[in-house]
């Protein structure tokens, strides 16, 4: 393997460590959260538990190093409250001052204490000028990898800045994220996608030149030998409630699960009918058909609440365990997550995908 250090900012649970490994034994990893910490450390991984903000970059360089950060995104993402979304601009400003001057000026009293942690990246890149750079993020943060980049440029580095969706790269999800990449020695680009994006609204089109999408089913072996298609539809059944599948392909569909053919099922985090839309029914009670997949497509992105994603095959329904989630994240099935049940899905949902941050740190090096 190349002879080349990485340093892991924020690594949670060790995905893109994880990732790493498959180019470099260097791998070292920085996160505050314990259970994520032990889990790392139980898969072998070498992790420091310590708050990066009170550390000193200079204790971690290196002749050939690459640092790989994700900043908490709570703040940010579309699923809380969002409040760091109102500060991109400013916070992007002072990520670009700090790269390249070590400092800002930017009046960040009323930015969220949390959203503060996207700045630290710039400090350590400030301190170290490594070799190579990763970032990623949930994909509002775009704006800010940009001024990254932009401070980056100054410095002397080639860079790139994309949305990326990890279907594209052979994880059965459709997760979107937000990554920058930065190479001091040579001219980068995105990685190309190996795999056909996941189309909503039409999920038999295939983009033509590569592979298909992977999907839950296959990457749970969960024992789909044909797979079944079942037109979607809005019209009421015979209790007046609409259902997401005609009769007939109901029928189709219930005999497959019978024989065995077809066990996928549906899996999503089930949400009572909220009026509008298609519904489908579990154990009597309509919930929102837009909030399940067939299990022969990508999953949902993973977030936290995987924890209560329901898996129905047939007339059986059950949660989506900790080992699934984290196969459908990229992981080992038998990868050893730490902690309460909650703590491990909560490390499932903020992991960086592995294959993902394979294929970012080769599109650096």
């Amino acid at each position: 393997m190349t002879h080349l250090s990485v340093l892991d900012l924020f690594a949670g649970a060790g995905g893109f460590s994880l990732g790493a490994h498959a180019i470099t034994d260097y791998v070292w990893g920085i996160e505050l959260d314990a259970d994520a910490v032990a889990t790392q450390k139980a898969y072998g991984m070498l992790s420091d538990r310590a708050d990066i903000s009170t550390l000193d970059p200079h204790h971690y360089a290196d002749q050939r190093l690459h640092i790989h950060a994700s900043p908490p995104c709570q703040s940010f993402s579309v699923a809380g409250k969002g409040d760091g979304r109102k500060h991109l601009e400013a916070l992007g400003r002072a990520a670009y001052y700090i790269i390249i001057r070590g400092e800002h000026f930017e009046d960040l009293s009323e930015v969220p204490e949390g959203s503060l942690l996207v700045l630290e990246p710039a400090r350590w890149i400030h301190a170290l000028r490594p070799d190579s750079i990763s970032m990623e993020q949930v994909r509002s943060v775009l704006p800010i990898w940009e001024s990254y980049a932009a401070g980056l440029k100054v410095l002397g580095y080639q860079t790139w800045t994309a949305l990326l969706y990890s279907e594209q790269y052979g994880v059965p999800q459709t997760r979107t994220r937000a990554w920058l990449g930065a190479s001091l020695h040579r001219e980068v680009e995105a990685p190309a996608p190996t795999h056909s994006r996941y189309h909503v609204r039409n999920p038999a089109k295939l983009d033509a030149g590569l592979l298909p999408w992977v999907s839950m089913a296959e990457a749970l072996g969960w024992g789909m030998t044909k797979r079944g298609s079942h037109t979607v539809t809005a019209g009421g059944t015979s209790t007046g409630g609409a259902e997401p599948f005609g009769n007939g392909a109901r029928q189709q569909m219930a005999k497959h699960e019978e024989r065995g053919d077809w066990s996928g099922g549906l899996v999503g985090f089930p949400r009572r009918t909220d009026g509008r839309g298609a519904v489908t029914a579990i154990d009597g009670i309509d919930y929102r058909a837009r909030d399940f997949r067939q299990g022969d497509q990508p999953a949902f992105g993973l977030t936290s609440k995987s924890q209560y994603w329901t898996h129905r095959a047939g007339t059986t329904s059950r949660r989506v365990t900790v080992e699934e989630a984290g196969v459908l994240q990229g992981f080992p099935d038998d990868f050893p997550w730490q902690g309460s049940k909650t703590s491990q899905f909560r490390q499932v949902g903020n992991a960086v995908n592995p294959a993902v941050a394979e294929v970012v740190l080769r599109s650096v090096l």
